[in-house]
């Protein structure tokens, strides 16, 4: 299930309409990873051009790495874990995720055992010391478990691709600054549309910059729901902790609007004609990334009442 919220998450919120600024409609049925809604979703990538980040596309390799997020401010930090796993159909036709003979480690260590081990700790309170998953050079290596029936396939394929490794710098683990929230009462600030300045924890060794989503799921501070949702990105080419975000992220979002604001940093390589278990060459997504949300409240005007 977390490896299925990760891919939908990533995949559908940014980028299953692509690096365009084109606006698409879909309706909601058609689209993973949305809360039951009966109206439409307007989605919109501003960015044109290359990312690091559009590998995350490569719908035909599976994803494995981890996820920090923080889902506001206050909140604690979670680590996910995309561990080595298949989604496979039973007899009533749902699905299933079975493991594999498949070996994963992150810096030598098991990915299951980093789940259990991280997966229930603040990631906050390693800030201080640092951590290694994050603002380091971290080695991803994906391997057989060397039984029996693996070898057998392999030789009968005639494939010894078997083992392979991935060296990448991860980001430090993103943090919003400003607008900055302290207390329960500083939570869903009022944030104006135009010219909004966006502060952040600056990572000079990150070269893939960050993506910024803002979404709306049609609700609103007085109780009502629009009957459609926004959903907008757009990426930030320079981590230098500063931005003034593009007014057109805040498109078709209405005054009261009840919204989310989401940084992503991370980084992605793709493992090509890895050969699995059964003889056959597969691709994979080595993805290890943070996202942290600003719950808001959209501000589009601003009455001044004379005393």
């Amino acid at each position: 299930m977390k490896r299925v919220y990760f891919i939908s998450f990533i995949a559908s919120q940014l980028l299953f309409f692509g690096c365009t600024n084109e606006t698409v409609e879909k309706n909601v049925a058609n689209v993973p990873a949305v809360r039951a809604f009966s109206g439409e979703i307007n989605a919109t990538m501003l960015f044109r051009g290359h990312t690091k980040y559009a590998q995350i596309m490569r719908f035909d390799a599976n994803v494995i790495g981890y996820l920090s997020e923080q889902r506001n401010p206050l909140a604690d930090e979670r680590l996910l874990v995309m561990d080595v796993q298949r989604q496979v159909a039973d007899n009533t036709l749902r699905t299933q995720s079975i493991n594999t003979n498949l070996s994963f480690t992150i810096n030598g260590v098991d990915a299951q055992e980093i789940r259990n081990q991280r997966g229930t700790q603040n990631l906050k309170s390693m800030r201080a010391g640092g951590n290694p998953l994050f603002g380091n050079t971290v080695t991803f290596s994906l391997s057989h478990a060397n039984s029996e029936d693996d070898a057998n396939n392999m030789l009968r394929s005639g494939n010894t691709d078997t083992s392979r490794e991935v060296t990448m710098y991860v980001p430090e683990l993103v943090q919003i600054l400003s607008p900055r929230v302290e207390t329960a009462q500083d939570l869903f600030p009022y944030v104006f549309y135009r010219n909004f300045i966006l502060k952040w924890n600056a990572d000079p060794q990150n070269e893939n910059g960050l993506v910024v989503i803002v979404e709306w799921d049609g609700n609103d501070m007085f109780g009502k729901n629009h009957g459609r949702a926004v959903t907008s990105a757009d990426i930030i080419t320079n981590d230098n902790g500063r931005t003034i975000l593009d007014n057109r992220l805040f498109e078709d979002i209405p005054q009261g609007a009840i919204a989310r604001l989401i940084l992503i940093r991370g980084n992605i390589e793709i493992i090509e004609n890895f050969i699995n278990e059964y003889g056959v060459a597969e691709a994979y997504r080595v993805v290890a990334a943070s996202q942290a949300v600003l719950p808001f409240i959209m501000v589009r005007e601003i009455t001044i009442i004379d005393g």
